[in-house]
């Protein structure tokens, strides 16, 4: 019975507090007019026999490619948590009409999920966005673009590893 009064005791609910989830990058490219340029002297020099214009092609994806890259935007993401996605679900629910939640629930999800975006030129937005921001971005992405960022915060959030995926303790032993 003494052993049970030197057992030293934790508060699970407190332990868990400190979850925290996966984090990634998704980069996006503004400018769709250089990736085309890039993507098509990329397809001729693969394929061509003369070294002349593929060292002009060359020249014009690495033109290309520095443009793209000028206008990047980088979506820092991170995963959620079950009670965030349920306050989110019940918040759009409460909100929007029916025919409306998908898309609602997608913009609040995203939201929730941009920790910050770094621009091409390294500078960062750091804002609390909002479903407002998050619909005004995704009105002006292609649906590639979007559907991008969609399926990384979903990897984020419902790939998560799982216990069962990890076959060894911590210290690996």
């Amino acid at each position: 019975m003494s052993d049970e009064l030197d057992i030293e005791t934790f508060d699970v609910l407190d332990a868990v507090k400190n979850v925290t989830y996966p984090e990634d990058d998704c980069k996006l490219y503004m400018d769709q007019g250089a990736a085309a340029r890039l993507i098509e002297a990329q397809s001729i020099i693969n394929s061509t026999l003369d070294n002349d214009v593929a060292a002009d092609l060359e020249k014009e994806a690495q033109k290309a490619y520095q443009e793209l890259q000028a206008t990047s935007l980088t979506f820092h993401l991170r995963g959620l948590s079950r009670g965030l996605i349920t306050a989110v679900n019940k918040r759009v629910e409460a909100k929007y009409d029916k025919e409306d939640w998908e898309r609602y629930t997608n913009a609040e999800t995203v939201a929730q999920s941009i920790m910050y975006v770094k621009s091409g030129d390294g500078k960062v937005d750091k804002r609390n966005w909002t479903a407002e921001d998050v619909e005004r971005l995704a009105d002006k992405l292609t649906t590639a673009q979007w559907t991008k960022i969609l399926q990384k915060c979903s990897e984020l959030t419902f790939s998560n590893i799982r216990d069962e995926d990890l076959r060894t303790d911590p210290d690996f032993s």
